[in-house]
């Protein structure tokens, strides 16, 4: 998040990542996994990162190129619950607030 701003100029205007600290940066949430804002490509989540570098290979070298690289990977997620994002998480909370009930103190997030 350091990348985010120099010296108060922001180096995001759209971001798919909603941290707090982004906005007072500059950035602008914009839901989705990958956004794609003037010159700048940006990607939010652990998975994102692999829609992120697809994107950037289409953009690089084609969407035929970035197709066949999905393909090499076998990249054809199906996450088992539908909790990925607050937006479609229902109030399930952050991890840490499960650990450490179930596993003891230290066990947080």
């Amino acid at each position: 998040m350091q990348i985010a701003s120099v010296a108060g100029t922001p180096l995001l205007r759209k971001t798919p990542r909603s941290f707090d600290l982004l906005p007072k940066m500059g950035a602008i949430y914009e839901p989705g996994r990958v956004v794609v804002d003037r010159d700048r490509i940006t990607g939010g989540g652990v998975t994102a990162g692999i829609d992120f570098a697809l994107r950037v290979a289409a953009e690089i070298a084609g969407e035929q190129v970035a197709k066949a690289i999905q393909l090499g990977l076998e990249y054809n997620p199906e996450p088992p619950f539908r909790s990925g994002h607050p937006d479609v998480a229902g109030g399930v909370g952050h991890a840490g607030e499960h650990l450490e009930p179930a596993f003891g103190a230290g066990c947080a997030v």
